[in-house]
């Protein structure tokens, strides 16, 4: 199968989470890391999708099915500081196709087009898929945005420097503006925070946290995802 049979399939790892409240839906996308135990499966969204509500009040949806969260102790949500959430649904699916882990900065001579993903839940209309997939000829970016926490990296106070410029990096995280996100050139919209940034070869480069104020700069998270996830698999199990 092609990237786009894949992504619109049965087998997707792809997912969408949606809120509705008074005819006003709230849209973010996510995606499954791995299986780990029959019928329970590990997700990955932006943390800052959950800022107003509880991910209890979402509904998920992936490929043609709902699946419903599992719901795990509220302070493994608050120990992870990154703009990263990791929870785990209930999916029998036994033949996802996962992601496979790349974890590097693409490489533009290797890597043409990059995907990224809009949620489109519509409660109104009766559809089969809940979201669009994008492809882009997109750019890379020597700029590394740095902040305080998870909340300012996606909405608030961030400050974007050249990788290059190691020395006012470095002060800045004196100050304490020690996250840090690498960033890509290419289309970032309302619906797309956490989605997975990938290529034809289903191959993860990291998550889309946020563009800029024209949608214009898709911000991604590189490698911070398998750190936080490694380090909390055991968490994750004792959960279970």
């Amino acid at each position: 199968m092609n990237i786009e049979q894949i992504i619109f399939s049965k087998k997707t790892p792809v997912i969408c989470l949606a809120r509705v409240s008074n005819d006003r839906v709230q849209r973010a996308m996510g995606f499954l890391l791995k299986e780990i135990s029959p019928g329970i499966k590990l997700a990955v969204t932006a943390k800052h999708n959950f800022q107003k509500f509880p991910i209890e009040d979402f509904n998920i949806f992936s490929g043609c099915s709902e699946i419903k969260i599992k719901s795990i102790a509220n302070s493994f949500y608050l120990e992870i500081v990154e703009d990263v959430c990791f929870f785990l649904v209930e999916d029998n699916r036994k033949d996802v196709l996962f992601f496979k882990n790349n974890f590097q900065y693409p490489q533009k001579n290797k890597v043409k087009n990059l995907f990224n993903l809009k949620c489109e839940f519509n409660p109104k209309f009766h559809q089969r898929y809940f979201f669009d997939l994008f492809s882009q000829d997109w750019k890379p970016s020597d700029s590394i945005i740095l902040s305080k926490d998870y909340s300012e990296a996606a909405s608030g106070e961030s400050y974007m420097f050249d990788k290059k410029d190691k020395e006012l990096i470095l002060k800045k995280k004196e100050e304490g503006y020690f996250h840090e996100y690498r960033t890509v050139l290419m289309q970032s919209l309302p619906g797309c925070s956490g989605s997975p940034i990938f290529d034809s070869n289903m191959h993860l480069y990291g998550m889309n946290i946020r563009g800029n104020d024209n949608y214009l700069l898709g911000y991604i998270t590189i490698q911070k995802i398998e750190k936080i996830f490694y380090s909390f698999e055991s968490n994750i199990k004792a959960l279970i």
